[in-house]
């Protein structure tokens, strides 16, 4: 193998190299975008979640004041029962 043999394999060579490295660059760059649109997404839905978040927590608490009050009612009915019971069982005697 000649000099300009071996000058024109190392030129190939380095020519094929930077191909490929600038190949790699586009993928590597396209690739960056992309993850950076999906960061973006994520962002987006995670307030959108964290949002839907402090919604349901108003809700449980709204919830929690219900199921107390009616305790309450229920508590209150059951006295007027256990009156109404006492009543009758003396009207009876």
């Amino acid at each position: 193998m000649t000099i300009d043999e071996r000058l024109q394999a190392l030129t190939e060579s380095v020519e094929l190299l930077a191909s490929l490295h600038r190949d790699l660059e586009r993928e590597t760059s396209e690739k960056i975008r992309s993850l950076a649109v999906i960061a973006e997404q994520n962002e987006v839905r995670a307030g959108q979640m964290d949002k839907r978040a402090a919604q349901m927590d108003e809700h449980a608490a709204q919830m929690d004041k219900r199921a107390a009050q009616m305790m309450e009612a229920i508590t209150r009915l059951a006295r007027v029962v256990e009156n109404h019971e006492r009543r009758i069982d003396g009207l009876e005697h």
